[in-house]
């Protein structure tokens, strides 16, 4: 093969390539948003995935699948914002907004507690005062009382009785009322609840001849 017939085939092989090149760039350049048509209408569809159309760079048009996935093709609604005034998308429908429809509306005076239904719960959550928090009490009587529990922070706790130990005031515990936490010691007795250092609270409680003068049965002269 000579030297001009290999020079000549290498530069065809050239301006080849670059017609092609220049081709596929005239084309991306002038390809219309059109030939990107979605394959679900609501004259009928071949499956169920939306896709969006959308341009590169370089101009060129390309498929985009979205993650949402239609129910029903030719439906009514995807979400609520699809239909119109107060109207909600429920099942792919739009229909005024009630309890059982799947749609917490907190606008209609739905909650947890007017209609557990659509305002559902998760594990370790409990509808406190129409609210939904993480918990397991809101008030005393959600707990065990008779294990002495009490609701602190949504949780059910061993709050303070008679019997732990602790002589507690606010809970009405006296040596009168709980003597297992409130006792009065050796030189010490236990008056109306109030523990006074003496023997006595009465006369009645000394022996005859002496009277309780000042908690102490004193001699009467």
């Amino acid at each position: 093969m000579s030297k001009k017939l290999l020079l000549f085939l290498i530069l065809a092989f050239v301006v080849i390539l670059g017609i092609v090149y220049a081709s596929y760039e005239i084309y991306k350049f002038y390809q219309p948003e059109s030939l990107c048509k979605s394959e679900c209408s609501k004259e009928g569809c071949d499956n169920h995935t939306t896709f969006d159309c959308v341009q590169d760079i370089n101009k060129c048009y390309y498929k985009q699948y979205k993650d949402k996935e239609i129910d029903v093709c030719g439906t009514e609604c995807l979400t609520s914002d699809d239909c119109n005034g107060t109207l909600k998308c429920v099942s792919n429908e739009c229909v005024e907004p009630r309890c059982g429809d799947e749609k917490c509306d907190k606008n209609n005076g739905e909650n947890c507690n007017t209609c557990p239904e659509d305002c559902s719960m998760d594990s370790g959550e409990i509808c406190c005062f129409s609210k939904i928090i993480e918990g397991e009490c809101c008030s005393n009587s959600n707990c065990d009382e008779s294990n002495y529990e009490i609701c602190e922070d949504y949780r059910c706790i061993v709050g303070p009785y008679c019997g732990d130990g602790t002589c507690d005031e606010d809970l009405g515990e006296n040596c009168e009322t709980c003597k297992k936490d409130c006792r009065p010691s050796e030189s010490e007795i236990c008056c109306s609840g109030i523990i006074k250092t003496g023997d006595c609270c009465r006369d009645s409680q000394c022996e005859e001849g002496f009277d309780c003068k000042k908690n102490k049965c004193t001699l009467i002269s």
